[in-house]
């Protein structure tokens, strides 16, 4: 792939000027998506021993996240690649390395996600550790767009030494309270949902509120995590995933 020394340039001072996890999350989703011109993308941080943890959806149908979490993440194939990313292992995998062509526009997971999004091709970026996969950020194409290329993988396997040096400066402060306990139980789950993107109408729906009411807890979830909109409330419940 071409891509020019102003570009590449950009998004490494992105990596590197993040000092928060708000600030790892927003310049490993965008700087990147960026560079391999990949219009949307997927954070998602791992809990201990790979159990647990946030995802954070960006650039996609406000449903995707919901359903992923519902019907997809076990039978998700680049989870299964990170379950099995050994030290020493490629750090980088495209899709097509792991499901070929037919295989995959046969799965019940293209049929309920990617085909309804009009997603396709996924770039995936492991993040390590203390010698232990931390998360993954996966870069996604449409359907209309070409596959990543093999340069664009060796590019991206290039870029992991900056995705975890980035990551790790970033939470190398001591994490706050997490939001189990800065909030109420109301408070945490509703801040989980709007994580996992669901609306303020899904939330409402799913607990049996009213909007108004979610949109009063949200105020105080706001207030109590010191952000001001709902992709920085993402970012602080990644950042504060075990």
């Amino acid at each position: 792939m071409q891509i020019d020394a102003d570009r590449l340039g950009r998004a490494l001072s992105a990596l590197g000027g993040a000092g928060d996890p708000e600030g790892f999350a927003a310049a490993g989703t965008r700087s990147l998506a960026a560079l391999f011109d990949a219009p949307r993308a997927v954070l998602s941080l791992r809990g201990a021993g790979g159990v647990g943890g946030q995802s954070r959806f960006i650039a996609w149908p406000g449903w995707c996240a919901e359903t992923y979490r519902r019907q997809i993440h076990a039978q998700d194939p680049i989870r299964d690649w990170l379950d099995g990313c050994r030290p020493g292992a490629a750090p980088v995998t495209r899709l097509s390395d792991l499901v070929p062509a037919r295989e995959l526009e046969r799965a019940p997971y293209f049929e309920t996600m990617l085909r309804p999004s009009g997603a396709r091709h996924v770039l995936t970026l492991a993040i390590r550790q203390s010698g232990r996969i931390a998360g993954a950020l996966s870069l996604v194409r449409n359907q209309d767009a070409p596959d990543f290329s093999a340069d664009d993988r060796s590019l991206a396997a290039a870029l992991v030494p900056a995705l975890e040096m980035s990551y790790a400066l970033a939470h190398r402060r001591p994490a706050a309270p997490g939001p189990e306990q800065a909030l109420t139980a109301r408070e945490a789950e509703i801040a989980r949902l709007v994580a996992d993107g669901a609306t303020n109408k899904a939330i409402a729906r799913r607990l049996g509120l009213s909007p108004e009411t979610v949109k009063n807890h949200l105020r105080a979830v706001f207030a109590k995590a010191g952000v001001a909109n709902r992709t920085a409330l993402c970012a602080w419940m990644l950042s504060r995933a075990p």
